[in-house]
């Protein structure tokens, strides 16, 4: 097979070659995410590599900011292949028998969800080999398929309750695998929201404050939905405009939109009348990726990277009128320039001391981006790949994270640099295409007689684009208490089922703080008239 081009054939070889070399400005998708452990001055960070088919970590040793090798000699040593594109989440604690443990879920090459656990050699910072790696998802009583690949995240809920897994079933809706201490197995728990969402990123941001509120962050629309665990079942609302169940049956009255609204029944409905008085800004709602944080006031925030590749925060002002308004843009110097839009990226919290770290890539590094206090954001960080690199230089430029000047200046000429180098080295790579055609042109003209292709020579290989808790402890976030607890005997996945649940048994988890005002489902709203 060839294709035409000025009376010449090129090869498919060729139109790879030039793909491939073209590919390293193209490819982006890698999962990152980030957690807290308390042993650590700084949060865990762990990216999932498609084109090395490995999740890498950053040392589990590190006593100062993360240190990032991204290659194979800190990379986890998996049972189960990842699926190219999975999400990875995870948590991370401090076990009492074997020290710092790293606990996380991805989807294995058959899209089962995985539970790995690893153990940190303190010595070296790298985790050991472990045998505590499970599919979970195997054998799961009214699981519905799970997209490939899907997003997920997770949650510790604490003793009782357990963990939970947020991931997209094949239809994109987003649902809930949990784990049940007192049924000692992985369970459906049901959906988070029931309607048409294919059009939209498959994104999930979760957040918990404490062992209670549980919030996700999905793209709904062009609009940000917001779910959170009610008494029995999740309340959908919308950024920055308002979201509900429109009846199909011809009614006026509008209800709010639950996980146990009836698609066939409701469709949503935007409400634009009383959308609040801002846009989202670059938000692309069919590839963003979405993440929450609690605030040590118990506000929201919701984080993203537009299709400006440019990190954009959005704030919630009141809790009583769950009004909600833009952040400031903290500039280049302490929100750098991704390197591609509507990147991937990492987020842990230190909820009560209104810290927040967030990790993407920009100017081809891991980067730390840094809330050290409410509204207050260090200079960005390129974290160091190794331990004998003592420089923590700020992102794409300087010298120190605590100085600003010629390093932040530096910041933000490298930031647009590297955006701009892209668009080069795209354009370059089209004249170069085009050279390289024009001289296979001229050179199969000569070897009309043998009608042959000229190839290039030499191999292709394709460029690298930048569980449980043990016996005696539970991951859980800083903020969190940890318990005791005995879990593992079988391998979950096959242990004997006691039947379906579809919603979370332990009304702990759903009580909600006193001064928050929410309408159960059934509550009606009249639809403004137009």
């Amino acid at each position: 097979m060839s294709f035409s081009f000025g009376g010449s054939s090129i090869t498919p070889a060729l139109t790879l070659v030039v793909w491939l070399w073209l590919l390293p400005a193209l490819v982006h998708g890698d999962a990152i995410n980030a957690w807290i452990v308390d042993a650590l001055e700084f949060p865990h960070v762990v990216m999932h590599d498609d084109a090395a088919g490995k999740i890498f970590y950053s040392l589990c040793n590190s006593s100062s900011a993360p240190i990032f090798p991204a290659d194979e000699s800190a990379a986890f040593d998996l049972k189960f292949p990842p699926l190219n594109g999975t999400g990875v989440a995870g948590f991370g604690y401090t076990d009492t028998t074997h020290g710092i443990t790293a606990q996380f879920f991805y989807q294995t090459d058959d899209g089962g969800i995985v539970d790995a656990s690893f153990y940190c050699d303190s010595a070296t910072g790298k985790y050991t080999p472990s045998d505590k790696q499970w599919v979970v998802s195997t054998g799961v009583e009214g699981l519905p398929a799970i997209r490939q690949p899907s997003s997920i995240e997770a949650l510790p809920m604490g003793a009782s309750a357990g963990q939970r897994i947020y991931f997209r079933d094949a239809d994109n809706q987003p649902a809930v695998l949990g784990y049940h201490p007192d049924f000692e197995k992985w369970q459906f728990d049901g959906y988070v929201l029931q309607t048409n969402l294919s059009s939209y990123s498959g994104s999930i941001g979760a957040a918990i404050l404490d062992t209670q509120n549980v919030t996700l962050a999905l793209a709904v629309g062009n609009d940000i939905g917001i779910s959170r665990l009610g008494e029995s079942d999740w309340i959908l609302t919308g950024l920055p405009v308002p979201i509900f169940a429109d009846p199909q049956d011809g009614s006026e009255d509008v209800v709010r939109m639950t996980n146990e609204t009836d698609p066939g029944n409701f469709t949503l409905w935007l409400n634009q009348t009383d959308s609040q008085d801002w846009s989202l800004d670059a938000f692309d709602s069919s590839a963003v990726n979405l993440g929450v944080a609690f605030s040590a006031r118990g506000t929201l925030s919701v984080f993203y990277i537009g299709d400006n590749g440019v990190l954009h925060q959005i704030n919630q002002t009141d809790r009583a009128d769950d009004s909600w308004n833009r952040a400031e843009q903290q500039g280049p110097e302490r929100w750098p320039v991704a390197d591609v839009d509507n990147a991937n990226f990492g987020m842990a919290q230190d909820f009560s001391n209104d810290k927040i770290w967030i990790y993407y890539m920009s100017g081809e590094s891991m980067t730390q981006i840094y809330q050290s206090s409410s509204g207050v954001w260090e200079l960005a960080v390129a974290l160091a790949r190794s331990s004998n690199d003592t420089s923590q230089d700020t992102a794409n430029g300087g010298s120190n994270p605590t100085d600003g000047g010629e390093g932040s200046s530096r910041n933000e000429g490298m930031a647009r640099g590297v955006r701009i180098g892209v668009g080069i080295g795209i354009s370059l790579g089209v004249l170069a295409l085009g050279g390289i055609i024009g001289t296979l042109s001229w050179y199969c003209r000569r070897r009309t007689a043998r009608n042959n292709i000229a190839e290039l020579p030499g191999s292709i290989r394709g460029a690298r684009s930048p569980a449980h808790p043990t016996e005696n402890q539970w991951g859980a976030s800083r903020d969190q208490q940890r318990y005791p607890v005995e879990k593992h005997g079988d391998e979950l996945f096959e242990l004997p089922l006691q039947g379906q649940r579809h919603e979370m048994e332990n009304t702990q988890l759903s009580e909600l703080p006193d001064d928050v005002v929410y309408e159960m489902p059934g509550d009606t709203f009249l639809r403004p008239q137009t």
